[in-house]
């Protein structure tokens, strides 16, 4: 049965989700096997040798929430909050970078999501902008894991340790908006957000649709949690899942008024399920 055909059915018999008026916008990606593997990366393997602590959490390093408000601009909007912690985590600020040119330059029409694969491709030749100073940063190359196993989901543990945001694109639960969703009941929203932790039981995640959802602490505003119980695991027949890693390298950039020539690695990673109850996972390393 042709992939497409297969998830609009299953799709069909899902429930609505109740976005609120705020935009969604993820499009599943079709899985391939030629990818490098995320366990092969030296930093995952540093991690998982030196052991995983039992909780983490990369929240202190959210200075700002992104909104992409009505727009269906989810992917381009969780990149740039996964990027702008990142460059929170490294260099000590906070970089808000411009989502809307991101969606629109890849086919973003007000009316449409985008492609995660075409946005990774928009950032190798053009780059994220950060809106204050205009520089760009690009991306290099990716890879693969699965994390439909329990060893998948330690790997996305390992990443967030070393201090690497991941966005993640899942069919949502009904309860999403409460912040601290119990993951019970599956709709047919689709929607990236960026995961910024973890416990034993749980991501930690921020959203895009601004501070007034989730978790109304002063400082959490914004974020969110989902069991990881709710994206992995075989318990649900017919689960076949897609992780993809980015890492990337900065071009030669002007901060802090002087030129360096920087490199990082970012991790993407996207989780596909055949039946949509799957989700696509992106981290940044």
């Amino acid at each position: 049965m042709d992939l497409n055909v297969q998830r609009a059915k299953v799709l069909a018999k899902l429930p609505d989700f109740d976005s609120r008026g705020f935009g969604l916008g993820a499009v599943p990606l079709a899985y391939t096997l030629f990818d490098q593997q995320i366990a092969f990366l030296s930093e995952i393997q540093k991690q998982l040798k030196a052991g995983l602590p039992s909780a983490f959490s990369l929240s202190n390093f959210i200075d700002d929430v992104y909104n992409q408000g009505s727009l269906p601009s989810c992917v381009a909007h969780s990149t740039a909050a996964m990027q702008s912690i990142f460059e929170r985590i490294e260099h000590g600020a906070w970089f808000t970078l411009n989502a809307e040119e991101c969606y629109r330059a890849n086919g973003g029409d007000g009316h449409n999501g985008v492609n995660s694969r075409v946005v990774l491709n928009w950032e190798e030749t053009s780059g994220m902008q950060d809106i204050a100073s205009s520089v760009r940063y690009k991306i290099g190359s990716f890879a693969v894991a699965d994390p439909k196993t329990s060893d998948g989901i330690t790997l996305i543990k390992a990443a967030i340790a070393t201090r690497r945001p991941c966005v993640l694109a899942l069919l949502l639960p009904q309860d999403f908006w409460i912040g601290d969703s119990t993951g019970e009941v599956v709709t047919n929203g689709y929607h990236q957000i960026c995961v910024t932790g973890y416990t034993s039981e749980r991501f930690e995640f921020v959203n895009s649709w601004g501070r007034s959802f989730g978790n109304n602490s002063e400082r959490n505003n914004g974020l969110g949690t989902i069991p990881w119980a709710f994206i992995g695991g075989t318990e649900v027949p017919g689960r076949v899942f897609q992780v993809l890693l980015m890492i990337s390298e900065l071009e030669p950039m002007v901060q802090y008024g002087l030129l360096a020539q920087m490199k990082q690695m970012r991790v993407m990673v996207f989780i596909d399920g055949t039946e949509m109850t799957g989700m696509d996972i992106l981290v940044l390393l």
